[in-house]
């Protein structure tokens, strides 16, 4: 019948074992066919999960991967090797799976004779708030966002990263995405006692990750798990609304990793929903850059067209449409957010060559069967050739790292890099003083955009070149596309970029000398002849014009 799985520490082996429990009673068998290459699933198993105030046992990040001797799940596109390799692979590189944490500091459960309000959680110290409801992790187990409790007219939303798992085989057979509760961050935008953190006075509310679809989530997977993150979602900002019904002062969107796309998401419906004196987005470490297609199957494989986070009704139904029928892109959704509120300050931080999103595109293409070049070159083609066009809003902002970390993953969750980075990577000199840019930390740039965002310029290291040089030129990670320039770069262009410069401007003036000099001895003549008794100068004149009286 009906199994309850309490603790997130044990998610995934309840939720195994109650589907294998399931199968026995139906006489099915689970993984255990008697055809080797072929695997039996038991149909979905509800889980039926009370909400539970009791602290959760931390746990781990990522459920253990199915011993070596368990067969290739069905219907995975691509080598299964190579999947199971690229999984691991980005796993092991991805920083936001593996962040340092601290211990649970509170806990409220809605429902409970717990109001969970605002006024009721410690003063700035971390809580976690359990909505109950529709909300749920992807094993079925128990869902909470976090709070840390600030000032009443500055919030500061944040989805969380950690992966994602959008069939059987990123989901049961090799997990490439973060489940269950987990403890508590403490670095970067989360270290309240750094007194350089921009948002260390905001009410930061952290909607927590474990459902493994982008936080838009609204579907039961036939193999037995809930993608429920639509919900989750709004069961934090919902509370968020409740709890903070004045006028912002300031509002903070952001996210990092998977988070950064729930983010650009999400921005349109909580910039529609809420009321603020000025507001940022923040989006760290991961623009819309994906094997083509890959992104309209996600939002497919997440049952997604019908929840689409989209204010404006007119857009939400073309949305609706156009996901329905596999024609939705991230493109298309971030292009209508940055129109749908032009006022908004938008920002993305990303490094050249980030190594986890590259591992990820590999995923998506083995598992969709579809076709992705993920070498650093190419990927930093593309990046730069995305925030080209993102560069034509003049709300938008961007800060790429390069030098030391160019493959680096996250900025705004971790303290070495939130803290101590910048453009040149880590462990470079605070301001960037070649450039005369001074954008310095990340922090320290985020602080400006909170403050006076247009005094703040875009940032990126290295050679400047237009955009239709960039297949002849050899730099490589060294370059920058042109748009990020300011009147102050101009030195760094190179020598070569000067003497085309100087060439242009030879030959432009020398035109206009030499037209404005024929124009001039036109003029005197036509004068002369018409003002001066210059018979033999005119004379040919005279002809011409007499011919033209003449009946």
């Amino acid at each position: 019948g009906r199994t309850s799985c309490a603790s997130s520490s044990v998610n995934m082996a309840c939720a195994r074992w109650a589907t294998a429990l399931v199968a026995a009673s139906q006489g099915i068998g689970f993984g255990m066919a008697a055809d080797p290459d072929v695997v039996t699933v038991a149909p979905p198993v509800v889980l039926t999960v009370p909400p539970i105030a009791a602290p959760l046992d931390p746990g781990p990040l990522l459920a253990e991967a199915p011993a070596a001797t368990t067969p290739q799940p069905d219907g995975a596109a691509g080598e299964w090797s190579k999947i199971k390799e690229d999984v691991e692979k980005f796993r092991n590189e991805s920083v936001d799976i593996n962040l340092p944490e601290s211990q649970h500091k509170a806990e409220c459960t809605i429902g409970l004779g717990q109001p969970c309000s605002l006024s009721t959680l410690p003063d700035f110290e971390p809580s976690l708030v359990y909505p109950g409801g529709e909300t749920r992790c992807l094993e079925g187990g128990p869902y909470a966002f976090r709070v840390y409790p600030g000032h009443t007219d500055k919030l500061y939303i944040h989805f969380q990263g950690g992966g994602a798992c959008w069939d059987e085989a990123t989901t049961m057979w090799s997990r490439a995405c973060k489940d269950g509760i987990q403890t508590h961050p403490v670095e970067g935008v989360f270290n309240r006692e750094n007194p350089n953190n921009p948002f260390q006075n905001h009410t930061a509310v952290m909607v927590i990750y474990c459902s493994g679809d982008l936080h838009i989530g609204n579907t039961q997977q036939p193999w037995g798990v809930s993608q429920m993150g639509y919900h989750n979602s709004m069961a934090a900002i919902n509370w968020a609304k409740e709890n903070m019904p004045g006028k912002l002062s300031s509002f903070v969107i952001g996210g990092s990793s998977a988070g950064s796309l729930a983010a650009q998401i999400w921005s349109d419906y909580l910039l529609s929903h809420f009321e603020y004196d000025s507001a940022l987005a923040v989006f760290d470490s991961y623009l819309p850059i994906f094997p083509e297609g890959a992104d309209k199957n996600l939002m497919t494989a997440y049952g997604s067209c019908e929840t689409l986070p989209v204010y404006d009704a007119f857009k939400h139904g073309w949305f609706k449409h156009a996901c329905s029928i596999g024609n939705l892109t991230m493109h298309k959704l971030l292009e209508h957010n940055l129109l749908a509120h032009p006022n908004v300050t938008v920002s993305f931080i990303n490094s050249k060559a980030d190594k986890s999103q590259r591992s990820f595109g590999d995923i998506l293409a083995n598992t969709m069967n579809l076709t992705f070049n993920s070498t650093p070159e190419t990927y930093y083609r593309q990046l730069n050739s995305l925030s080209d066009y993102l560069h034509s809003f003049p709300n938008v902002y961007t800060y790429i790292v390069g030098g030391d970390c160019t493959d680096c993953h996250v900025y705004l969750v971790r303290d070495d890099r939130f803290y101590n980075a910048t453009a040149k990577g880590l462990g470079a000199p605070e301001e960037i003083d070649d450039m005369d840019l001074g954008a310095g930390t990340p922090a320290a740039w985020f602080r400006r955009l909170l403050e006076a965002p247009a005094t703040v310029p875009s940032v990126c290291v290295g050679k400047a070149v237009p955009k239709f040089e960039w297949d002849t030129d050899t730099s490589g990670l060294d370059l920058c596309p042109q748009p990020y320039l300011r009147e102050a770069d101009i030195k760094e262009f190179s020598e070569h970029e000067k003497e085309v410069q100087k060439s242009f401007l030879v030959s432009y003036w020398f035109g206009v000398t030499v037209t404005l000099v024929v124009l001039a001895f036109l003029a005197a003549t036509w004068y002369y002849c018409r003002f001066h008794d210059a018979k033999a100068h005119c004379e040919l004149l005279e002809d011409s014009d007499a011919e033209s009286e003449s009946p």
